[in-house]
């Protein structure tokens, strides 16, 4: 054949348009950040944050189907945090970006279920977490430790204390807020494979399991009761450094708007450790594109000394205000918290944050 007569054919194949065989993606995410003034009743300051309550991401999903009523699909999460809140104590300088793989997963669904396999969330993450009051931004779901989780806890003196109940120079490693106050969620997200049931009416069965002994199990339902909505979830889970793990949490949204909230988890670590359980209440109330709730909630701490264990408990309130179009919330919320302390163990100040923010979604 004549290479010129050859060339023209092959460039000619080229151009013709073929037939992608690929899955369809889109790319999403959101920006989240606040200013928290913090306050330990000893010195205070005001951090210009990276809100770790829901942070800052790249999202990118995608599925197709594979025939026989089956699809085949992705997620690929990334979180890149500026100054996390989680990791700031009071009179620290600006932090480091926080990089974080959030999900890298592939999985398959059909009328039989859905499997997931790779780095996303275990069976029982967030469980403890069901919220209806559209003020997670401000309050964290239920969790009180999202905002001030760093500052440790210190006495009139100044002074930091130990799990032993000692007191050291502030700086020295006394213990924060974020150690004795929990709420003692599942696993949250580890490289796992992942079953979910088919919707068993509004019933749903997860169960999955990683590396070094990590599994976990998990119900979880959703439905319309008595003109208003019910959502709910328990989980039992266990890994190498836990004996177990469980708890769980519901919420009901009244048909005009009000909503309660109640969560409790169960934490033994084993190895003589003692066993932690955590509690937290929430009522609250949603109008147009608003909201506000005000919560309470206790840890009994698993840090304990020869007299007894620490006591964290705190209340909080928020208010969100959505604008829809742009995808756009404006939040605000104020936190306090208290510790109890053991017989001969010195008292310490309350630890409080008051924060504005606001958060955008994109795609």
């Amino acid at each position: 054949m004549n290479k010129k007569l050859l060339a023209v054919a092959v460039s000619s194949a080229l151009a013709l348009p073929m037939a992608a065989q690929a899955v369809k993606f889109k790319l999403s995410g959101q920006v989240n950040r606040a200013m928290v003034f913090l306050d330990d009743d000893v010195a205070s300051d005001i951090h210009h944050i990276d809100n770790g309550a829901s942070g800052t991401r790249w999202i990118m999903s995608g599925s197709e189907d594979i025939g026989n009523g089956m699809k085949v699909g992705f997620n690929w999460e990334w979180q890149n945090s500026s100054n996390l809140q989680f990791s700031r104590a009071i009179k620290d300088d600006d932090g480091p970006d926080s990089q974080a793989m959030r999900k890298a997963e592939v999985w398959f669904s059909g009328n039989w279920g859905k499997l997931s396999i790779g780095q996303g969330d275990g069976a029982g993450n967030g469980t403890t977490e069901v919220d209806l009051s559209d003020t997670w931004n401000a309050g964290a779901y239920v969790s009180r430790v999202s905002f001030g989780s760093s500052v440790a806890w210190r006495t009139g003196a100044g002074q930091e204390i130990t799990a032993g109940g000692a007191t050291v120079a502030p700086g020295g490693g006394g213990l924060t807020h974020g150690e004795t106050g929990s709420y003692f969620d599942a696993f949250s997200r580890f490289d796992r494979v992942r079953y979910d049931s088919p919707a068993l009416g509004p019933v749903t069965i997860s169960a999955s399991a990683g590396q070094n002994e990590v599994w976990d199990i998990a119900g979880r339902v959703s439905t319309s009761l008595g003109g208003g909505q019910l959502s709910g979830a328990i989980f039992y889970g266990e890994d190498s450094g836990i004996d177990n793990r469980w708890g769980g949490s519901a919420s009901f949204l009244f048909s005009q708007g009000t909503n309660i909230t109640f969560s409790y988890s169960q934490n033994d670590p084993g190895g003589g450790v003692t066993e932690a359980d955590s509690i937290y209440i929430k009522l609250g109330h949603k109008w147009g594109n608003n909201a506000v709730s005000v919560g309470y909630g206790v840890t009994d701490s698993q840090t304990v000394t020869a007299a007894g264990g620490y006591e964290d408990s705190g209340w909080n309130i928020g208010f969100n205000h959505n604008i829809p179009k742009p995808k756009v919330d404006i939040y605000a919320s104020y936190h306090h918290n208290e510790l109890d302390v053991p017989t001969g163990v010195p008292g310490v100040g309350d630890i409080s944050a008051f924060v504005v923010g606001t958060k955008l979604k994109f795609d």
